[in-house]
């Protein structure tokens, strides 16, 4: 299979296995014998779409673009700037959100 094969079929088999769906393929490249692909999903669909909920997630195929994981790497607004954020950040900046008026983070 060649990458837009490839590309297809991950967009195709993440969105059956999620129910989510995808906006677009941003990454492809050979991975030991297979695929690594990066597809971005719509999360949460919202009025204006600038504030529609994405997520990227990585996949991994073999050379046959058969799926062998996958896994969720970030989750951001279609309007956020910001290409990559690292992990600490968002994880605290939702644990933030997530966290009741006056309540104390247990995190250093």
């Amino acid at each position: 299979m060649n990458g837009l094969q490839v590309a297809q079929r991950v967009e195709n088999e993440l969105a059956s296995l999620t129910g989510l769906k995808p906006s677009t393929v941003s990454g492809i490249s050979p991975n030991d014998g297979g695929w690594k692909v990066v597809v971005e999903l719509i999360e949460l669909k919202r009025i204006p779409d600038s504030t529609d909920m994405l997520a990227s997630y990585e996949v991994v195929t073999d050379g046959e673009g058969n799926l062998l994981s996958y896994q969720r790497t970030r989750r951001y607004l279609r309007s956020q700037v910001m290409e990559t954020a690292p992990p600490a950040i968002t994880m605290e900046r939702e644990a933030m959100v997530a966290r009741p008026r006056g309540a104390m983070s247990l995190s250093p």
